[in-house]
């Protein structure tokens, strides 16, 4: 008898077992499609906003580390980026100021370039670029690699076409 309530025991403890990993694995298939309908529905609002508009959202969205939503933000190339802000406690825009010599003189870099590196479009016909200063407070958590204090750092906006929203070509000081 204590066989087969051993049996039974094991059986049922099995079928546990698996219909716990196939409920884990449709909720995390639910959730990956909401996180991409989220994500789609973010893109489209990104299309409307002003390159200023975009570069409040990347630090609005580091303050919530919305990783998809940070990368919704940058160019592809800084889309492989550790965006996880671990050491980030707070981090808030304190100003944006548009700077048109260094907006000239990237556009000129850009147009000079034989490298690559710079997204051009295959028509000889550059995309809309402006660089912004911009000044931000941070705060870190106790260990982190940074201090806190008041940053300004240039950021670098590129508009491919009409249809695409203002995205991060580069960023620092």
């Amino acid at each position: 008898m204590t066989i087969l309530n051993n049996k039974a025991l094991l059986i049922a403890i099995i079928v546990i077992a698996i219909v716990g990993v196939v409920l884990i694995v449709c909720m995390s298939k639910k959730q990956s499609a909401e996180n991409e309908a989220n994500l789609e529905a973010y893109e489209e609002y990104l299309l409307s906003l002003s390159p200023e508009d975009v570069i409040i959202e990347h630090f609005k969205n580091k303050n919530e580390k919305e990783i998809l939503k940070i990368k919704a933000t940058v160019v592809d190339r800084y889309k492989e980026i550790d965006w996880t802000q671990r050491y980030l406690k707070q981090i808030e825009v304190l100003g944006i100021i548009y700077n048109s010599a260094e907006t000239e003189n990237y556009i000129k870099i850009v147009n000079d370039d034989k490298t690559g590196r710079f997204f051009t479009q295959d028509n000889n016909s550059f995309p809309e670029r402006k660089v912004y200063d911009v000044t931000y407070k941070v705060e870190y958590k106790r260990s982190a690699p940074k201090d806190d204090g008041v940053y300004t750092w240039r950021y670098y906006m590129l508009k491919k076409s009409n249809e695409d929203p203002w995205l991060i070509e580069e960023f620092g000081f």
